[in-house]
């Protein structure tokens, strides 16, 4: 009866905006953080699909019974012919059965053979610009991103926009992971260890060292937040990224507009570099373009000067060929400090192949 229901529901083709990422293999398990979008891909993907061919079930749905699944689908699959299986929200409990197609959608990535994994993060700006149905300068644009956030759905939400990020998180977090996911925050683009969260945590409330672990790692895995390394370091304390540079400020009243920019620049990074680390007096860099990023939003020509100056030791001897440092407005050459290094908006920075 259960399997029978999903497959005589009808879904509507969406409104869909394209996303750099897409859905192009047989076999594809989409990850990534809370609404980033990954239940919106999986729907136009099956809007393109014969109604008979496909079968679509969410597992959050509390009336599935995962037993009863196991059970009938392999056998569902085969009467009805179906040649693709949709599973959003994917639970490890329900046995894959022999298909064609199989399209999950999780918030952790998993490893399963002959499947393709794409990790799937909310907006970058670039997309933001897309997702825009308002007619106003990309500069006005801009200004809403940095308010709002990156979520794919955020200019379509009314009302109060913290209140609407802080119902996303209280729907996928427990409590004691809010508070730990909310302690996390406070240190958005600052070096912190585990051990340093746990001493902070047990202070306020009652929680063991290896609920803590549990909790920092499960986080960690539903891509809640990033960690960055230390270059050649790699035992070094980590600085922390949220999944939304926007986090902080919702979650605390401390805001850090400096730390916001950092981790504006740090998404856009990680959404295209595997490899990226931070240094002494340097905010990102990437080996494999050698390339240094300083996140600068207002600043003066004589203090990025003196950043500058004090990286020559590491560009010399890490053969560092370019150095951007992303402004909120600054444009500037200063290529007199380094063959190639400029100021530049995020904007153009943004939206620039470099």
């Amino acid at each position: 009866m259960q399997l029978d229901y999903y497959y005589e529901q009808q879904y509507k083709k969406i409104d869909f905006k394209d996303r750099k990422l897409s859905i192009n293999d047989k076999n594809t398990i989409i990850y990534g953080a809370p609404r980033s979008g990954k239940s919106y891909l999986l729907l136009n993907y099956l809007s393109n699909l014969k109604k008979d061919e496909y079968l679509y079930i969410d597992c959050t749905d509390i009336r599935l019974d995962i037993n009863l699944l196991n059970l009938n689908l392999q056998k569902f699959i085969d009467n009805k012919n179906i040649t693709t299986i949709l599973l959003d929200n994917y639970i490890t409990d329900i046995k894959l059965p022999d298909c064609d197609s199989i399209i999950l959608t999780t918030n952790k990535p998993l490893a399963i053979k002959g499947f393709i994994t794409l990790r799937l993060t909310t907006l970058d700006f670039e997309e933001f610009l897309s997702f825009e149905s308002k007619i106003d300068s990309i500069d006005t644009i801009f200004a809403r991103y940095l308010k709002n956030g990156s979520f794919p759905e955020i200019n379509k939400t009314t009302g109060n926009i913290e209140l609407y990020i802080q119902n996303i998180l209280l729907l996928h977090l427990e409590n004691k992971e809010l508070k730990v996911f909310k302690l996390l925050t406070q240190y958005n683009h600052q070096k912190v260890s585990v051990n340093q969260i746990y001493q902070k945590l047990k202070i306020k409330t009652k929680i063991s060292k290896d609920i803590l672990y549990k909790i920092y790692d499960d986080l960690y895995k539903k891509q809640l937040f990033y960690l960055l390394e230390k270059f050649e370091h790699p035992k070094a304390a980590k600085k922390i990224y949220m999944f939304d540079f926007t986090i902080k400020n919702v979650l605390t009243y401390n805001k850090d507009f400096n730390a916001l920019f950092a981790n504006l620049i740090y998404l856009e990074l990680n959404r295209n570099y595997q490899q990226i680390f931070y240094a002494d007096g340097i905010d990102f860099f990437i080996p494999s373009k050698n390339t240094i990023v300083l996140s600068i939003p207002f600043s003066s020509l004589q203090l990025i000067e003196k950043r500058i100056d004090k990286l020559r030791y590491f560009t010399a001897t890490h053969y560092v060929k370019k150095i951007y440092i992303i402004t909120m407005n600054y444009t500037k050459d200063l290529s007199y400090l380094h063959p190639f290094c400029e100021a530049i908006p995020f904007i153009d920075w943004s939206i620039a192949e470099w």
